[in-house]
């Protein structure tokens, strides 16, 4: 089984008494500090992923780290975790929490990148049109600029990605060529 695929095993009972608690968004906050201490830090990341390391080991030194600083459902998470050694789906858990959220909540991801700044009415324009995509739900939009694409952009939903780049079209040329 893929380690994904753990970690939504672990993450679906979390969401479901995080949204019984009414903690849902903070809980999402919290995995998103908690990810981003994870990145930051190689050496923790190995730590988790080490079969040597004990798992109560690693439970108290995820405990020192966060205690205070994400909400107690978080650390009990991380028990539940080691108990089951299972410290490894912490640097996973994250996405796979923020995806399940936003199933719950009806919002849809899109990831903008442009060779240049997009003006609001550029943005409103690319929302409308992810509305009618998705019909209903909220639409959370990423934007990124690229200056790699020359000019235009490229739209990624969940399920499509639009290549509207100048970069693309001129692979795509070459490519004919040649």
């Amino acid at each position: 089984m893929s380690i994904t695929r753990v970690a939504q095993r672990y993450v679906k009972p979390l969401l479901e008494i995080a949204v019984e608690q009414g903690l849902e968004k903070r809980i999402l906050d919290d995995f998103a500090f908690v990810d981003s201490v994870i990145k930051a830090n190689k050496n923790l990341a190995v730590m988790l992923s080490n079969p040597i390391i004990y798992s109560d080991k690693k439970q108290r030194i995820l405990e020192e780290i966060f205690k205070g600083k994400v909400h107690d459902l978080v650390i009990k998470f991380f028990s539940v975790l080691s108990k089951n050694n299972r410290n490894e789906v912490l640097p996973y858990v994250y996405a796979e929490y923020k995806t399940e959220y936003n199933l719950i909540k009806n919002i849809h991801e899109v990831s903008v990148v442009s060779a240049s700044d997009l003006n609001a009415q550029n943005m409103k324009e690319i929302e409308a049109l992810c509305q009618k995509i998705y019909k209903t739900g909220t639409i959370s939009i990423q934007h990124t600029i690229d200056p790699s694409l020359i000019a235009g952009l490229i739209v990624k939903t969940e399920h499509k990605q639009f290549d509207l780049s100048v970069a693309s079209r001129l692979r795509k040329v070459k490519s004919e060529l040649l």
